[in-house]
């Protein structure tokens, strides 16, 4: 028997912390999934439980966030 699908909104929220811009991806119920920050040209995607992944464009580190968050759901 297979699962039925479930919709979730991810809503993406700038923020500008020490003058840097911050993205927080969140659920529509304000969980949060985990923060970009930008790093010169790269990018650091931050889990919430703290661990972080250094990527090449904000698109890959919305991936890595969102695959996570898939994988413990």
């Amino acid at each position: 028997m297979s699962k039925r699908e479930k919709n979730i909104e991810i809503l993406e929220v700038e923020k500008i912390v020490d003058n840097n811009t911050i993205t927080e991806l969140t659920t529509k119920d304000q969980e949060v999934i985990g923060r970009i920050l930008q790093d010169g040209k790269r990018y650091i995607a931050e889990l919430k439980n703290g661990e972080t992944f250094r990527v090449s464009s904000q698109a890959e580190a919305m991936e890595i966030l969102l695959r996570e968050y898939h994988l413990h759901r």
